[in-house]
């Protein structure tokens, strides 16, 4: 099965303002996975926002605030998600940063990290996305901090999706050794950070075979992926084609056809909804 979605907010204009206290996003947010519904997407990635994690939010609440505060929102979020067979994920902001030397910085980053993966458990989510961080002048202690973090979180079903990045120690070895040497962490194949690593993608073995199969063993129950197009780090719209979305959604489905995994394809892209309904169509031969 492949599920398809979108990053933050839909470009559709009727919904609810947010509220700065994070309670008007998660209004919104049931709103809008009824528009999923709609749409024929059945994955969304909720914005940090969503409990208070923007980066301009003051309110920022620890995994135990979560769950008192918002206890019914997040019931009424897991009904939906129930109803309508769509799953959920959340991205830490950039700010969220494992290998910082920073105790400050740190501290947050693990508070930011367990408070989005406690509404996740609480909704039946799959996975709170993460980048691997910078190396702070020194790759092996870096990647060292990296896993020593990882590790010292909670268990929990609710994966850590650790990203491939075109800067810092988010190479896919690095990934992959870290996935590795850590539980309930999961690779998650961001093609366009791949793209600008310089990876050649320009037929579907080129996804299959020269990352996918690699990745392939380190994946439990879901085979996690990031498309976007990309031009000097910024996303643009997919039918840019930098690189080209069609050959991208062959891959997922012969990809699809070949495992029993459940494939989530998070598009990120400046026209959020609708190039997530695109590349569905595509993969499905609809487009």
């Amino acid at each position: 099965m492949i599920r398809v979605g979108f990053s933050a907010r839909p470009l559709e204009k009727n919904l609810k303002n947010p509220r700065p206290d994070g309670l008007g996003e998660y209004r919104r947010t049931l709103e809008i996975i009824k528009a999923c519904s709609r749409w024929g997407l059945r994955y969304y990635n909720m914005p940090p926002e969503t409990i208070g994690w923007g980066d301009y939010s003051k309110y920022q609440p620890s995994a135990q605030e979560v769950e008192q505060k918002f206890a019914d929102l997040l019931s009424e979020i897991r009904v939906l998600g129930k109803v309508f067979d769509i799953k959920f994920s959340f991205h830490a902001r950039n700010s969220a940063v494992l290998t910082s030397p920073d105790k400050r910085i740190f501290e947050k980053s693990i508070r930011e990290i367990m408070a989005l993966r406690k509404v996740l458990e609480l909704v039946d989510g799959l996975a709170v996305y993460i980048h691997p961080g910078y190396t702070h002048g020194n790759k092996s202690e870096a990647k060292n901090r990296l896993i020593d973090a990882l590790n010292s979180l909670p268990e929990s079903p609710v994966s850590i999706g650790l990203e491939v990045d075109d800067v810092g120690i988010g190479d896919l070895d690095t990934v992959l050794h870290t996935c590795a040497n850590t539980r309930g962490v999961d690779p998650v194949i961001d093609w366009g950070h791949i793209w600008g690593r310089g990876y050649k993608l320009e037929s579907t073995d080129d996804y299959l075979s020269s990352v996918i199969s690699i990745a392939e063993p380190y994946w439990t129950n879901h085979a996690y992926f990031h498309f976007s197009a990309v031009w000097r780090r910024k996303h643009i719209p997919l039918d840019l084609n930098l690189p080209d979305y069609r050959i991208f959604a062959e891959a997922m489905r012969i990809y699809a056809n070949s495992t029993e995994k459940e494939v989530i394809i998070l598009v990120e892209s400046p026209l959020r909804e609708n190039d997530a309904i695109l590349n569905q169509k595509t993969i499905l031969g609809e487009a």
